[in-house]
């Protein structure tokens, strides 16, 4: 009672004192108590809104964080949403207790994207059992298309037909792993995460995938006797992306929560913010306390919705700054790579590679196989800056997924619109040859069957001819229908996956998000139960692992102990499906272990206790 009657006493004295020449005097010996006064009100009010709560935290954070937290998504939003739980899961694991939407958030979004995840990885091993098995077929294996090749139109329709149904694999993880991020970091900061704690948890995870893709690819090491000492997977370059993202998402973290804290320092440091309305006439400290919540209550009410707009503010500009550097990263790497081809010579590039750094080829674009010499002793096909662009626009659209709540035909739409734009872009790559690594192939256009007798292998400088020539050109080959050609429409789809450029990520993309939304949308219950797809998309990294060991090591031991192959034992396309087939059963054995060993995991083990602000 005595505190409150104090307390009461100093704002009757402020407002009896604002015109008093001492008043500025005044306020600056009460500032400290104001300031907390101040900060507690607005959280008082945030915790009385219905649109506030993305989850109580576990522990209390300073008023910016809360904001920022409690804006990024809907109420009862599955708050437990992607704890990556060191296999880059999105599967809830039961810290969303007393969320109001559990059964229609849980079946139609998050169990939706661990369903993708699972088919996606499905797709991977068809990729992966015809790269390792086809040499026990007597075919050739999967055409890798890098960006220096020179590649012969039209391909084997079959090698075709496994590069279009798996090109978006790779793609896919890695966007899937900017979207779990996001989840991620936004779960655990409400428990009670600090940066240093997050930065420090993706260094551990990331090192573990480092480590462990050196694991998978011992066998190529000791085949070559040393000449190589790191061959690449995408297990690689998802390694390396995580600490990547991770860093940029705190920054930008820290980056909002510093100008929120300016924004409230500054506000509860200037009085003249709480003297909105007038004081009251009346000297009854009844009246003056009554109308002195009324003041407190509207000044607190005016901060919050001046924060809230400027956080929107500082969103869109973030939203911006991710999709700009999603789409011009592939654009930049594109000129840092070396010269241009001048003839069909496979090795052409081997000279102009030695005036670019080791880095270079280590982070940035790959270096595969080179006449059996390869480049610094190692064959990098998933350089992790070449796959960032994939890995920052899924972060965008992990940002977009929790803001607002949207019914199925909501999410569908929002999926066909992203669709949309990335299709206008793929075809600007194509008709201006913008950020497109393969412009020697698609110069085989006009010599497509010899029809021109021109050199298929020689290439021409596109940028010499005129725009309105161009366009001319490609609207009358459309017209004639050339691309439903066999040849043409494989060169019409062609892209370079190593490193991704621009019309590769805007193709894989495209696929991305038609996938997605119509999972969304045409997703039935019976499907959402499915649990070899929840359990191969919750264990991610494992079931790769097994995949890859499965069909790199394993069975070509066993084929070689079988004698296979011979002028009487070969494998078909149709043999190698039925394997793919026969192992996915006991895939999903030992992912669904797996899983059951994480989720014995306590909820409690998640909240860092040693990472409170003291």
């Amino acid at each position: 009672m005595m505190e409150e009657d104090e307390t009461a006493d100093e704002r009757t004295s402020l407002l009896k004192e604002q015109s008093n020449p001492l008043h500025q005097i005044h306020s600056q010996l009460i500032r400290p108590r104001h300031n907390q006064q101040q900060q507690q009100s607005l959280l008082r009010y945030r915790s009385s809104t219905d649109s506030t709560h993305f989850l109580r935290p576990i522990q209390s954070h300073s008023l910016s964080t809360e904001i920022i937290l409690s804006s990024q998504s809907p109420p009862g939003f599955l708050s437990s949403s992607a704890l990556n739980e060191n296999d880059l899961s999105v599967e809830p694991v039961g810290l969303d207790l007393g969320s109001e939407y559990l059964s229609s958030f849980r079946r139609s979004r998050l169990i939706t994207l661990d369903i993708f995840r699972g088919s996606i990885l499905c797709l991977q091993t068809l990729e992966t059992s015809f790269e390792y098995l086809s040499k026990y077929s007597g075919s050739g294996s999967p055409s890798y298309l890098y960006w220096h090749q020179h590649v012969k139109f039209p391909l084997p329709r079959i090698e075709y037909s496994i590069r279009i149904l798996t090109m978006v694999c790779t793609p896919a993880l890695h966007f899937l792993l900017g979207c779990s991020c996001v989840f991620s970091l936004n779960t655990r900061r409400s428990l009670g995460w600090r940066s240093f704690g997050l930065i420090s948890r993706s260094i551990k995870l990331g090192s573990i995938l480092l480590v462990l893709n050196q694991c998978l690819m011992i066998q190529g090491i000791i085949q070559s006797h040393g000449k190589v000492l790191l061959i690449m997977t995408p297990i690689w370059s998802l390694g390396w992306n995580l600490i990547f993202i991770t860093i940029t998402l705190n920054s930008i973290f820290l980056i909002q929560r510093s100008i929120l804290n300016y924004l409230i320092a500054s506000h509860c440091a200037d009085p003249s913010t709480d003297r909105s309305i007038n004081p009251p006439a009346s000297t009854d400290q009844s009246v003056i306390q009554d109308d002195e919540s009324i003041l407190t209550k509207t000044s607190t009410e005016l901060l919050d919705l001046k924060l809230r707009e400027v956080l929107k503010r500082i969103d869109r500009v973030v939203d911006y700054m991710l999709v700009i550097a999603s789409l011009g990263l592939p654009i930049m790497v594109g000129y840092m790579l070396p010269g241009q081809r001048t003839g069909p010579d496979q090795d052409w590039w081997i000279d102009w590679a030695q005036t670019r750094s080791f880095w270079f080829w280590f982070f940035i674009s790959p270096t595969p196989d080179m006449s059996s010499n390869p480049r610094f002793k190692m064959i990098s096909n998933y350089a992790p800056i070449g796959w960032l662009p994939f890995v920052i626009f899924g972060a965008f659209y992990g940002r977009l997924f929790l803001r607002k709540k949207k019914s199925r035909i909501e999410l569908f739409l929002f999926h066909l619109k992203f669709s949309f734009y990335f299709l206008i872009v793929f075809l600007i790559t194509r008709l201006l040859d913008v950020g497109n690594f393969s412009i020697p192939s698609l110069e085989e256009l006009k010599n497509i069957n010899n029809d021109q007798g021109g050199d298929p292998g020689a290439t021409k400088d596109f940028f010499s001819e005129v725009l309105f020539l161009r366009l001319y050109g490609y609207l009358r080959k459309i017209s004639l229908m050339v691309w439903f050609k066999e040849g043409s429409i494989q060169i019409f789809l062609f892209t370079s996956n190593f490193p991704p450029d621009l019309s590769n990520l805007s193709l894989s993309l495209l696929l991305i998000f038609c996938l997605i939304g119509t999972f969304f949308l045409i997703m039935p219950r019976l499907v959402l139960e499915f649990n070899p797809m929840i359990q191969f998309g919750r264990s991610a990294i494992s079931f790769y692992s097994i995949q890859l060991l499965s069909f790199h090591y394993v069975l070509p031991s066993v084929l070689s102990i079988l004698d296979w192959p011979s002028r009487t034992k070969r494998l078909n396309l149709l043999s190698i499906l039925i394997i793919n087939l026969f192992c996915l059963p006991i895939f999903w054995l030992i992912c669904e272990t797996i899983v059951i060993l994480k989720d014995q995991k306590p909820i409690e083990s998640v909240s860092k206790k040693r990472f409170k602000k003291k």
